[in-house]
């Protein structure tokens, strides 16, 4: 790995010494600072997460904001991705793409098999926000592109480099699809399967089988995944081939997806005392202190089920700000103040870290932690992590089933290269 370049040290060390004079920086989310990563529902295996300098990602199909990222091969679909860089210095990055298997393992195939020219490409001409620090650029990229055609179908991480340094930012899945062949999935709901009597959701399937799969009892394999945390998909165990024309799968019941997923919904497009979501604002600040309402252990009216798990919404103008926004947590008695929580979100990658631990704060009671966080629109929960698992933190009332979203995948195992084409994907939801 390159070192990195002279231009970009000299920002760092005056970045460093500004905020030590200005002090309104402490307790933000900041690029220099270790994190220690539990897990993730979002990332995929491989997946380099957003570091601090990097924010209000937007990753969807072009002319679709807030869609998935899939694409179909051999059509004028594009993808969208759009970024802020913390600095006050413009920059420049290079792009690179790589195959993968159905379980993110590198597909193996050489280049000139995946791309039509080649796996890179670069960008820059960020443009500078109009408000007062932290001072950020935004920039925006799309693809496929002159540099960047595909010529199979797959799962792909796209992966961003520091031209300067070369080193790696961070990276994002996505996926290209061939459009073969009939997807039908369905949702069933289970009732008091899930924990004190929840709902959970049996997902199925029908796929009509293309004329280019030869023996699907062999090659077709599918992935579901539920509000787009790719990370946390399943293989249906059950599946079974009803003579030459079509396929089923199932899941099975110790495969069910929690039919009560829901998050809380903030809102920071209305900066005023108006936003009942706000509960104070110290615009002396810099940048500008936003403190919420307080969060109870009983989910509130404002808990709603979300469809654009992932990134959220921020805001796309350059008058848009970033905001340090306090988060409250009122346990109610509920959870040992002595319990590990986090804050999970569309602003943290839903990254279980150290950085957005909470803490007890003797003078408000409440549990608290601060984020880094531009205007928009965006979803988040509280979480205990034990046991190497992710716990959401919910009462029995809460456990009532909700509307979800869904993907489906079909995969099938080229016998000729040995990797995963994608067939077909599709969304769908619950009621």
């Amino acid at each position: 790995m390159k070192e990195p370049s002279i231009s970009r040290l000299i920002l760092v060390s005056f970045l460093i010494i500004f905020g030590a004079c200005g002090g309104s920086y402490s307790g933000i989310d900041n690029s220099s600072e270790p994190k220690t990563t539990s897990t993730s529902e979002l990332l995929v295996p491989g997946q380099t997460p957003l570091p601090g300098s990097i924010k209000g990602v937007q990753f969807f199909r072009k002319n679709y904001p807030g869609s998935p990222p899939i694409i179909r091969l051999g059509t004028a679909d594009r993808l969208s991705l759009k970024f802020d860089e913390l600095s006050s210095v413009g920059g420049r990055f290079r792009v690179r793409i790589t195959h993968h298997n159905k379980d993110w393992s590198p597909s193996g195939l050489a280049d000139v098999w995946v791309f039509e020219h080649s796996s890179e490409s670069d960008f820059g001409g960020g443009e500078l926000n109009q408000n007062e620090r932290p001072n950020f650029f935004s920039y925006s990229y799309e693809f496929p592109n002159r540099e960047l055609k595909f010529l199979v179908s797959g799962n792909y991480l796209i992966h961003i480099y520091d031209f300067q340094s070369d080193t790696e930012l961070f990276s994002l899945p996505f996926f290209i699809t061939e459009n073969e062949g009939e997807l039908q999935p369905d949702v069933e709901t289970i009732f008091n399967a899930g924990p004190f009597g929840a709902a959970m959701h049996e997902l199925s399937g029908r796929y009509r089988i293309p004329d280019l799969v030869e023996f699907p009892q062999f090659d077709l394999s599918y992935r579901l995944a539920q509000n787009r945390f790719w990370g946390s998909d399943k293989t249906p165990q059950e599946s079974s081939y009803t003579g030459q024309d079509f396929t089923t799968f199932r899941t099975t019941r110790n495969q069910l997806f929690a039919g009560y997923q829901e998050f809380y919904s903030l809102d920071l497009r209305n900066l005023s005392t108006q936003n009942g979501q706000i509960f104070g604002i110290e615009r002396a600040e810099v940048p500008q202190k936003v403190i919420l309402q307080p969060d109870y252990f009983n989910f509130s009216s404002d808990v709603r089920t979300i469809t654009e798990t992932g990134f959220g919404r921020p805001l796309q103008t350059r008058e848009a700000a970033y905001l340090n926004v306090l988060f409250r947590y009122e346990t109610q008695g509920e959870i040992s103040r002595n319990a590990q929580v986090f804050l999970i979100g569309d602003f943290n990658q839903w990254t279980v870290s150290k950085r957005y631990e909470l803490e007890v704060n003797p003078a408000s009671g409440f549990m608290e932690v601060s984020a880094l966080i531009k205007q928009g629109i965006y979803n988040y929960r509280y979480v205990l992590f034990e046991d190497g698992e992710i716990k959401p933190l919910r009462n029995l009332e809460s456990l009532a089933q909700k509307p979800q979203e869904y993907a489906a995948f079909v995969y099938y195992r080229d016998p000729q290269q040995q990797y995963d084409r994608l067939l077909n994907t599709r969304i769908f939801y619950s009621e």
